[in-house]
């Protein structure tokens, strides 16, 4: 197995995998497959999460194995999740592993390409090296309004701006000292960079991941703290010189990845004016070149706590699957802490469902419902009519059907229901789409309860089936 080795990985930072097994003499297959499972997985719980992400199995006697590999386990996009992964091959041989699932919304990208930077490039420095104070400058509250602003990413090549081999500039630096001064003509040696980012839940912040480009050396900070050091000479790190400029040739961005609770903690992470700052280096003095950018700085929390309704007990039949619309933002609760899972759904939560489904842009309007309805007339899901009126089991799969663009469906699924005459004529092709995409099982005793009013637990359920069935995005 390989792994990633540079200072910002982790064990579980896999990057190939291949066996070598010697057959010669060998009859007896005494051993396991290997089972290659990453310890821990990050996701977006409003995208969903595949197990079989980054799964593997192989068998010196059997081959590959992947396909045969099983999970037990549930992902609930509410809190952190167990997954238990075996596999057996023809001998009998067994292997398990287990991952931990890690919910992790972004709160907030505190930057990327786009991002507007206060910065120096004149050769001016925010502190005085005598005074052995070189760090106020990345502090909240420091005054840089006299700093130029401008977009990233930033950088000079040869008096020029320096955009090669597929970097971009947007901003050119200076890197020359300034006619005049008494270094006129020589190269600039720091250049700092300040920006600020919000966070609607600071306390929550348990990752904080990123990446930038930086020729030739760079320290980042985030509200004072040093998180990152590269291209730069120091008993932490090695020399890691890299010409940003020639990707073909090895270089890569430096990466921002941090888990560790006590050095976020020690970040001060506030909801307004948390500070990013960087200074660059030119380490050569004869260098031509200067660049500096970051791609992304993004910062999340984990879900831990589980689903916040009361009404929603773990171990109920729609449990999971209310989790999935509500964290996809499908659906929200009747109040902050209870969802109601029994009651009716009218046509104008269902218009706004499936508007949300769909991705749509809603115009606002006199209702809270006009965008929604606007949209279901405008992509022939409804006629718009009656928004209050209470919705049954076969209309919510009908306007569903009707989203998809009415795909042919075979009748035969209706016959193993009891009731399957109690359907209307309208709804059946409807319903047995439904049926053949596992987006309806009935509600017991072999009946399908088609004129029966949805409740917003079946309604969930209905709905995160079309999602990963028929949208084929993954739970």
């Amino acid at each position: 197995t390989t792994y990633r080795t540079n200072a910002d990985s982790t064990i579980e930072d896999v990057v190939d995998f291949f066996a070598i097994h010697r057959r010669e003499g060998v009859t007896e297959d005494a051993f396991a497959p290997v089972l290659t499972v990453s310890t821990v997985e990050r996701y977006d719980p409003a995208k969903g999460f595949d197990p079989m992400t980054g799964v593997s199995a192989y068998d010196n006697f059997d081959g590959d194995l992947t396909d045969r590999v099983t999970v037990s386990g549930a992902v609930d996009p509410t809190r952190v999740s167990t997954l238990v992964y075996t596999v057996t091959d023809a001998a009998g041989n067994t292997a398990t592993a287990t991952r931990q699932v890690m919910p992790t919304p972004t709160d907030v990208a505190a930057a990327d390409e786009s991002t507007v930077w206060s910065y120096l490039d004149g050769g001016e420095m925010p502190f005085d090296y005598y005074d052995e104070d070189t760090v106020s400058w990345t502090l909240p509250g420091y005054d840089d309004s006299a700093w130029k602003r401008a977009k990233g990413p930033f950088g000079e090549l040869d008096g020029q701006p320096a955009e090669k081999s597929g970097r971009p500039v947007e901003t050119q630096l200076d890197m020359k000292y300034p006619a005049g001064s008494d270094l006129e003509g020589e190269n600039i040696t720091n250049f700092f960079f300040r920006t600020t980012f919000d966070l609607a839940d600071p306390g929550a912040i348990d990752h904080i991941w990123g990446s930038l480009w930086t020729d030739d050396g760079a320290e980042v900070y985030i509200n004072g703290v040093k998180v990152l050091r590269i291209g730069l000479h120091d008993s932490d790190m090695p020399w890691t010189y890299g010409s940003i400029y020639d990707p073909g040739a090895g270089a890569y961005p430096a990466s921002i990845n941090i888990t560790d609770p006590a050095l976020i903690a020690s970040l001060g992470l506030k909801k307004t004016g948390n500070v990013l700052a960087v200074e660059v280096w030119q380490v050569k003095g004869e260098s031509d070149d200067v660049y500096f950018g970051f791609d992304h700085l993004e910062m999340s929390g984990t879900n831990r706590e589980g689903l916040v309704f009361t009404d929603v007990p773990e171990g109920s039949w729609y449990y999971l699957n209310v989790a999935k619309a509500y964290v996809r933002g499908l659906f929200s609760g009747m109040t902050p802490t209870t969802f109601a899972p029994g009651k009716g759904m009218t046509r104008a939560m269902v218009w706004m469902v499936l508007a949300r489904v769909a991705g749509a842009k809603l115009t606002s309007g006199e209702r809270w419902y006009t965008g929604a309805r606007l949209w279901a007339v405008g992509n022939g899901v409804s006629d718009g009519t009656a928004p209050d009126k209470g919705v049954t089991r076969e209309q919510l799969v009908t306007m569903l059907y009707a989203l998809t663009g009415k795909p042919d469906a075979d009748l035969a699924p209706l016959d193993g229901f009891k009731d399957k005459d109690t359907a209307s004529a309208w709804a059946k092709t409807a319903l047995c789409w439904a049926i053949e995409n596992g987006m309806m099982t009935g509600r017991g005793g072999g009946t399908l309860a088609p004129k029966s009013p949805v409740t917003r637990a079946e309604a969930c359920t209905i709905v995160v089936k079309y999602i990963e069935n028929v949208m084929s995005i993954s739970n």
